[in-house]
């Protein structure tokens, strides 16, 4: 049976979403094209329907996570006035709620070191965003490219270290001294 283009596109969408969901929650190494398919209700032979390799779909996955939390800082930090701009973000992204929501959070934190050993095309999407990022912190910081660079590096960081101990006091106060470092 032959499915429709837009019955492809939206499996397509649907796969993507899964792996970067996966991936954010288990490493792009932790996790393979059998479950993600599987968690789509597919099998693995759909998957070459839509990617030519593993590495097309962790690039596709992990620009479309990225993106989405792109979006969320974005529209949170356009919902408040200037004055409250860069504090607004540093308190969503410096979050209990973001750090114990892996699967959905930024890509960075949950995969850094996994996207610096990926093929150049996945690094360039991630650095594309990451650009982006930076510029979104730095018109809410105002105070320059390198100011708004080093907000980005302490806030992945902050996270990613909040997430590897297992007190939680301890985790909470990794964030908290971040925020505190980048906003008082």
């Amino acid at each position: 049976m032959r499915y429709t283009a837009e019955h492809k596109q939206q499996t397509h969408r649907r796969i993507v979403d899964e792996a970067a969901t996966a991936f954010r929650g288990h490493g792009v190494d932790g996790i393979g094209l059998v479950d993600i398919m599987k968690g789509v209700g597919l099998t693995h032979g759909g998957f070459y329907a839509h990617f030519k390799s593993k590495d097309a779909l962790v690039e596709e996955a992990m620009a479309s996570a990225l993106d989405q939390t792109f979006e969320r800082l974005r529209d949170q930090v356009m919902a408040v006035p200037a004055e409250q701009r860069f504090p607004t973000l540093v308190r969503s992204y410096l979050s209990r709620q973001h750090r114990d929501a892996r699967e959905q959070g930024c890509c960075y934190a949950a995969l850094g070191a996994d996207l610096a050993r990926q093929p150049a095309t996945v690094r360039q999407a991630a650095a594309t965003r990451m650009d982006r990022m930076v510029k979104l912190i730095e018109a809410a910081q105002g105070k320059g490219e390198a100011a708004a660079q080093s907000a980005l590096s302490t806030m992945v960081g902050a996270l990613t270290l909040a997430r590897i101990v297992e007190d939680p006091t301890r985790s909470d106060r990794i964030l908290a001294d971040a925020r505190a470092a980048l906003i008082g």
